[in-house]
Order: C-alpha cells, then sequence, then structure tokens
C-alpha cells in the first residue's frame, strides 16, 4: 500500500507541479526568440529552465497544501514566471551572461582540445 501512495504522490507532483513549470519556461524561451528581446543562447536558455522548474519545485508543496485542484497549475506557471523573469534581470543587469558563456566556450575549448589532442 506505501508504494502506491507513493507513486499517486510523485503522479500528482509530476503533472501539477514539474510539468506546468516545464510548458511556462518553454513558452517564455519561445516568446524571447520570437520576440528578440534578448540575445537567447543555449546557456540562457538552459539557465532559464533550471531555475523555472526549481523555482516551482521549491514553492511546490506550499502551493499544493494552500491550493484547490484546478488552481495549482496557475499558481505554479506564475512562480515560475516570477522567478523566471526575477532570474532574468539580474542576468542583464550584472552582466552575468556574457561571464558565464565565456567560461562555457573556454571550458568547452580546452575539453575539444584534450579530445582531438594538440599538433
Amino acid at each position: 500500500m506505501p508504494d502506491r501512495i507513493i507513486n499517486s504522490e510523485l503522479w500528482q507532483f509530476l503533472t501539477k507541479i514539474i510539468f506546468p513549470a516545464f510548458i511556462t519556461t518553454s513558452i517564455t524561451i519561445a516568446m524571447d526568440l520570437k520576440n528578440n528581446v534578448s540575445k537567447v543562447s543555449w546557456l540562457t536558455a538552459s539557465m532559464s529552465v533550471i531555475i523555472g522548474v526549481g523555482g516551482a519545485y521549491l514553492s511546490g508543496n506550499l502551493i499544493m497544501e494552500n491550493l484547490k485542484g484546478g488552481q495549482i497549475p496557475i499558481a505554479v506557471s506564475v512562480v515560475t514566471l516570477l522567478t523566471e523573469k526575477t532570474f532574468k534581470f539580474f542576468l542583464h543587469k550584472f552582466k552575468v551572461d556574457l561571464f558565464l558563456t565565456a567560461i562555457c566556450d573556454s571550458i568547452l575549448g580546452i575539453l575539444g582540445n584534450l579530445i582531438k589532442g594538440k599538433k
């Protein structure tokens, strides 16, 4: 019996928290790409997904305890948007994007040189 309870809670958490958060971040990334609001790289897109879904994950239990069934996905989407947009504001305000992109590009260049072998 405990296995069914755990599976049921996991299924509810995935369908009510993680899935709406992932869909919300995907839509905001697609809208940014369409409107050319900012430079969208693979780093900013992956960080948006991680931050958006992470914010929904952290607030998921609080939302599930205080809201009813149909309101949960909407509240999760709002929390996801708020966390992602706040993150993007700080990312562009402090130019963290350029710094992280330079670090990731240099790490990938070093790994590429190691794999190919220097001549």
